[in-house]
């Protein structure tokens, strides 16, 4: 029974952030303020944000995900970027890193659907878009490389 309520769980999570992504991607299209890192740029929060495309296009080319929810105005979250842009850069072509700004309205919904409560925090969500581990705080290089790998390997959520 507990395992079919992980499952339950699994599934809700995976129909919720696809039909959020979907949600979002009409709602903000031409403002592009969802964004998955994809190009070379300073390792700092603005400019990857600027350097980015957004959810829906990351969610639907089948990657694992990192979700990254962050604010302008935190120093973790900057911290975070600094810290973390070489763990990105070193998987851009395997794993899409989408930075989800929380002072955007139009993002209540998936941080609430995922329990994001404290930033910076990291969701790991493996191809199927699976939350399989996350991490709150400006987190280290390997903390995110062990996310990575469980969401990659579609191991167990954390």
């Amino acid at each position: 029974a507990a395992s079919g309520a992980a499952a339950a769980a699994a599934t809700t999570t995976t129909a919720g952030v696809s039909a959020i992504a979907a949600q979002i991607g009409a709602a903000i299209a031409a403002l592009g303020t969802l964004t998955l890192v994809n190009t070379a740029a300073p390792a700092d929060l603005a400019h990857m944000v600027a350097a980015s495309a957004e959810l829906p296009a990351a969610v639907a080319n089948a990657k694992p995900t990192v979700l990254e929810f962050y604010s302008k105005d935190c120093p973790h979250c900057n911290q975070a970027a600094s810290a973390l842009y070489a763990v990105e850069l070193r998987h851009r072509e395997d794993v899409n890193w989408v930075m989800v700004d929380t002072q955007r309205w139009e993002n209540h919904e998936l941080w609430e659907s995922l329990g994001v409560h404290e930033i910076p925090h990291f969701a790991f969500l493996d191809a199927d878009e699976n939350l399989r581990a996350t991490a709150i705080g400006p987190i280290k290089a390997d903390v995110a490389e062990r996310g990575i790998q469980i969401a990659s390997s579609g191991g167990e959520a954390a």
